[in-house]
């Protein structure tokens, strides 16, 4: 899937963090985070600024 390879490319990079990797993939985040696990990518735990913590925030609020 196209989507997938693309979220878990940018997510590798440090281009986007969790969260916006498994919306990018139309995946919930423990689906993303076992696929990133799949191809090897290792993951990073926790936001690295304030940008990153708001969009931590945004994804939690679009589960419901």
């Amino acid at each position: 899937n196209e989507r997938v390879a693309s979220a878990i490319a940018l997510y590798e990079r440090g281009d986007v963090t969790l969260g916006t990797a498994a919306r990018l993939a139309d995946l919930n985040r423990f689906e993303m985070r076992d696929r990133l696990r799949e191809e090897g990518v290792e993951l990073r735990i926790g936001p690295e600024d304030m940008a990153d913590a708001r969009d931590e925030i945004e994804t939690a609020r679009n589960l419901e």
